[in-house]
């Protein structure tokens, strides 16, 4: 009694008080919602931490969620660790600060509060900064709070219209 953990009556699995956990297959026992409130709605070897309540992982392959009122949408291999913190879906992505949220992609950093990082190796390190980055495969940072950082190799285009080519350069017609 008073136990922050009830036990499973089908698997013996330890849930968190009020946590619901509907994936149907996980390669350990300890992979399960096992904060407070929190729900596991499916996928394989998703988890949220014994420390963490009121997060939901959606779905996908091992992704945890290790924050309070955190949300995580599938893919895999995420992690979403701070408070408010959301990941969409992709791989390798890490929402690591209150409020930071990952939109998509793969190996994204959102590891500054109020973050947004989206696309391929985006890495937002300072409060507010917005940082999306191209397919290229290179890592990118955030210049500084509150800043707006985009790395695309290809060029900007606004409108249909290109407003800026990949050197950073202005198209000849602009």
């Amino acid at each position: 009694s008073g136990s922050n953990v009830v036990a499973d009556p089908y698997s013996g699995l330890a849930r968190g008080a009020n946590a619901v956990d509907l994936q149907t297959k996980r390669s350990d026992e300890s992979y399960v919602a096992r904060g407070a409130m929190s729900v596991v709605i499916g996928g394989e070897d998703n988890r949220t931490s014994l420390t963490s309540s009121r997060v939901a992982v959606v779905g996908g392959y091992n992704n945890i969620g290790t924050s309070s009122n955190g949300f995580l949408g599938g893919g895999s291999n995420n992690n979403v660790g701070d408070t408010n913190a959301g990941i969409l879906a992709g791989t390798g992505n890490v929402a690591s600060e209150p409020s930071a949220t990952v939109i998509g992609g793969d190996n994204n950093v959102a590891n500054g509060t109020a973050s947004i990082v989206g696309g391929t190796g985006a890495n937002a390190q300072h409060a507010g900064a917005f940082v999306f980055a191209d397919s290229s495969g290179s890592t990118w940072q955030s210049n500084g709070a509150d800043t707006f950082n985009m790395y695309v190799g290809n060029g900007v285009y606004v409108s249909k219209r290109k407003v800026f080519n990949g050197d950073g350069s202005l198209p000849d017609d602009f």
